[in-house]
């Protein structure tokens, strides 16, 4: 996941993250490392997702627009 956040976090430190999709009913609240950073832009690996996290996340992904 890419992230624009208003801080910057170093580069391998694990951050909480709680987002809404459109396709799942409530947030996903989820645990993430930052394997890239750019001054605010931060790209996140998610760590443990439940196997209803990942199923939403792919389903979300899936129906994205191909660009």
């Amino acid at each position: 996941m890419g992230a624009v956040l208003t801080q910057e976090i170093a580069k391998d430190e694990v951050l909480s993250l709680e987002f809404l999709l459109p396709n799942f009913p409530v947030p996903l609240l989820v645990r993430s490392i930052v394997r890239y950073r750019r001054g605010f832009l931060h790209g996140l690996e998610f760590l443990g997702l439940t196997e209803e996290q990942q199923t939403a996340i792919d389903s979300y992904c899936a129906a994205l627009p191909l660009t």
